[in-house]
């Protein structure tokens, strides 16, 4: 079957996949932070209480040099926008995790384990790592494992995270080829 490749770098560009043609199977790009090089959604997501240091007590303590993105909304935006997309002709999805360069019209924003050379905006990893996990899951519980799944990124710092996802990812796979087998055996048993 013919395959048609799909940059994705906005949530609501999931929208119009249903409008694509059902007999290609479509690769779906995700590059989950490319709304960050709108100077608008950045400011959204700044979150500048995040750079007061709180002492053990949670009282504050002094600023510090870093700041850390608050993506509740976009996370939300890609996980609404996710629910709707129609899985039955997606092959692959690949999640790139690149970060918006400062070339792009946006203050540099890096991971926190990047290089930290003036750099002062984060995206909290934690919270990267579970909306791609959710995302993950969500696609192989509705595809029923079908679609091949990986995670890359063309920044430094992100790595141990990127990790993490690929481990979780082969995990679901590994447990979808254990299922399907223990289910073959059983159909066989019976016969």
């Amino acid at each position: 079957m013919p395959t048609k490749d799909h940059p994705i770098d906005s949530p609501t560009q999931l929208q119009r996949l249903a409008d694509e043609d059902p007999s290609l199977e479509h690769n779906l790009n995700i590059i989950l932070f490319a709304p960050l090089a709108h100077s608008e959604v950045l400011q959204q997501c700044r979150d500048h209480n995040s750079r007061y240091a709180k002492d053990s007590e949670g009282r504050r303590c002094g600023l510090t040099d870093y700041e850390y993105l608050n993506i509740d909304t976009l996370a939300k935006a890609w996980r609404d926008n996710w629910k709707t997309l129609p899985v039955t002709s997606i092959s692959r999805v690949t999640f790139d995790l690149t970060l918006p360069t400062p070339d792009e019209g946006v203050e540099q924003v890096r991971w926190e384990h990047g290089s930290r050379t003036g750099v002062k905006i984060h995206p909290p990893e934690r919270e990267m790592t579970s909306l791609v996990n959710t995302l993950v899951l969500e696609m192989h519980m509705r595809s029923r494992g079908r679609v091949k799944m990986e995670v890359v990124s063309r920044g430094e710092g992100v790595q141990a995270r990127m990790g993490m996802i690929t481990s979780y990812i082969e995990a679901l796979e590994t447990q979808g080829r254990s299922s399907t087998e223990r289910s073959l055996r059983e159909r066989s048993r019976r016969s």
